[in-house]
């Protein structure tokens, strides 16, 4: 791609800025900013409380050992649940036995003075989060008309996924070919492909995983930058898989016994029945098709112009299939991407669903205030 095509594609950008779209474009611009502020607070104060009670634990299971006996024995997490709540409710000798032994320990009753704290900090994150993802699904059905959905669709069965988009501000209809999108992302050492990634650089507090997952990113866009293809698709394809088995994990153990998804059609399967279940419709959509596209690339071998895979990952140095190009790369990148957004939708959910106990005495004090209300079905 030259520079004046690149300018000329920037100016049917800009002509696609209709003040409808502006609008959406800053209002969701807002409600993350919120969203982001609102995480940062909440998980701060879940630090402190997870961090005294982890300590409160080990000093309790140390001296009374015999405590561990009495909780629940099962590795399902709602089937815990319900009985520690029944056993609270009931007031049984052995939740007077526990409740008696934590009062021994600081950590338990500094932990206890940080609930009111934390159930309201959970609530208004997730409430920004609900009220975001809200804004997101009415744009695109607002703004994005069957046309340019269906041009989507079509670049998707190509591995060009633009799913990640949340308004319509790439000039798809203009005619423009499979490979003039990818020259576009990948033009200027991928300066558009490095926009596309920076927000996965700005998340604040990230663990260890996460670390090791920035540094993958930014040495795979590097090596591409430098023509060392084949080893920045090593990379893609372990950050693809590593979303694929995150999604995949979400909820595992909490309504049933925990299961080891190994094999990648299981996974699969897992993460369709997430997404239904929680009738996630722009999710469904993408969903199919990166699915269709990440079974044809584990099953390269037999589908000409995807990157093989197998031959990538178990060094098959012999075989042609080893010359990957930048557009390879682009389109693993962007199905990287648009995984990636799936899981974290998820994980996200299952966070709300693990955290909903944190929530209830402020939903139970909105409701009684009139604040909130529940909507019959």
């Amino acid at each position: 791609m030259t520079l004046k095509e690149y300018l000329e594609l920037l100016a049917k950008q800009r002509e696609l800025f209709t003040p409808e779209m502006i609008s959406a474009i800053e209002c969701q611009g807002r409600l993350h900013d919120i969203c982001v502020q609102k995480q940062e607070y909440r998980d701060e104060i879940l630090d402190k409380y997870n961090d005294l009670i982890q300590e409160g634990c080990k000093k309790i299971f140390a001296q009374y050992p015999d405590i561990s006996d009495m909780l629940p024995d099962t590795e399902i997490r709602m089937e815990a649940t319900k009985e520690l709540l029944s056993a609270a409710h009931n007031q049984t000798d052995t939740y007077q036995y526990i409740t008696q032994k934590m009062k021994e320990f600081s950590e338990f009753e500094e932990s206890s003075k940080l609930l009111n704290e934390l159930s309201r900090a959970s609530f208004e994150y997730f409430d920004a989060l609900v009220k975001l993802h809200e804004r997101i699904d009415t744009d695109r059905k607002t703004l994005f008309t069957e046309e340019y959905v269906s041009k989507m669709d079509t670049l998707a069965d190509n591995g060009i996924f633009l799913y990640h988009l949340e308004t319509p501000d790439f000039p798809l209809l203009e005619g423009y070919d499979d490979n003039f999108v990818i020259d576009s992302l990948s033009f200027d050492n991928c300066m558009s492909a490095k926009t596309l990634l920076l927000a996965l650089f700005m998340m604040p507090d990230v663990g260890e995983s996460m670390k090791r997952k920035q540094e993958d990113i930014y040495i795979s866009v590097e090596l591409m930058n430098n023509n060392f293809h084949r080893s920045a698709a090593r990379n893609w394809f372990a950050l693809i898989e590593s979303e694929h088995k995150k999604c995949a994990n979400a909820f595992e153990g909490f309504w049933e016994k925990k299961r080891n998804l190994k094999k990648g059609l299981q996974r699969a399967k897992k993460i369709e029945s997430l997404i239904h279940d929680f009738k996630l419709d722009w999710e469904l959509h993408a969903w199919e098709k990166i699915n269709a596209y990440y079974e044809k690339i584990t099953k390269s071998d037999l589908f000409d112009g995807i990157v093989n895979r197998n031959s990538v990952i178990h060094g098959d140095y012999q075989s042609d299939k080893l010359d990957i190009t930048m557009h390879d790369n682009i389109k693993l990148l962007l199905l990287y991407i648009n995984l990636r957004i799936i899981a974290d939708h998820i994980c996200n959910l299952e966070d709300l669903y693990e955290h909903f106990l944190d929530m209830l005495p402020t939903i139970l004090d909105m409701l009684q205030a009139g604040i909130l209300t529940i909507e019959e079905k």
